[in-house]
């Protein structure tokens, strides 16, 4: 039986930052994590200008942000294209006078938004949250049911490498699991709106494409019928 005063479950952005800004009120947390180690599969890309000014009070440099980001004109720029290099159109942020200039006058971030890969930024937050004694993380650990008394809730983990269950008690239970979250499911909180919105295909690869586009951008919309796709 471990004991804690909140348990999170999952150690993604949103169940590290919940840990870190507990730390910053003296409050101690367990991380449990299903994945044995942070999931190197792309997911996000973009930091807002709130999101940045969240990690900036928990201490992360704005510069250590930025250098894991990709440059500013290509974060600014999304194309519509036919193939990657056949553009119907554009959005580029940086080319909008009257936004950039509301961006000044109502931001204290440095800019408005980062281009940076959610797996980059995972590492960068997972170093602060091991550096901190008030958070303990556990990777490769399920959370499998919870159970509330009056005093506290008890939390049934699995440690998957020994196939080997036991308890947390703690005075809250965070549910950062993400959209097919089993902590709701299991509480049957239902999800408003429509479970499946669309089926999506993920391939990732890893090589440098910059010598093969005409302009870099943060995003291409190809509305080729033959290949459509992001």
């Amino acid at each position: 039986m471990k004991t804690i005063e909140v348990l999170i479950i999952g150690a993604g952005p949103s169940g590290m930052v919940s840990a870190l800004c507990l730390a910053k009120l003296g409050i101690s947390s367990l991380v449990v994590e299903r994945n044995t180690t942070l999931n190197p599969h792309p997911k996000a890309h973009e930091l807002n200008a709130r999101s940045i000014e969240i990690l900036s009070e928990l201490g992360f440099s704005y510069e250590e942000l930025e250098g894991e980001a990709s440059p500013k004109s290509d974060g600014a720029r999304i194309l519509i294209c036919n193939t990657i290099n056949e553009e119907f159109g554009r959005i580029d942020l940086e080319e909008d006078e009257e936004r950039q200039e509301k961006y000044t006058r109502h931001l204290r971030a440095k800019r408005p938004y980062l281009n940076i890969s959610q797996t980059a930024l995972e590492s960068i937050i997972l170093q602060k949250v091991q550096a901190e004694p008030l958070i303990e993380v556990l990777f490769g650990h399920q959370w499998e049911s919870l159970e509330e008394f009056e005093s506290h809730v008890s939390s049934q983990i699995l440690y998957l490498e020994e196939n080997r269950s036991f308890h947390v008690q703690s005075q809250f239970v965070i549910a950062a699991d993400g959209a097919r979250s089993p902590c709701r499911r299991f509480l049957e909180i239902p999800m408003e709106g429509p479970e499946n919105i669309q089926e999506f295909v993920s391939a990732y690869f890893e090589t440098n494409l910059r010598n093969h586009v005409e302009v870099p951008a943060k995003l291409y919309w190809i509305l080729n019928p033959r290949a459509a796709g992001t």
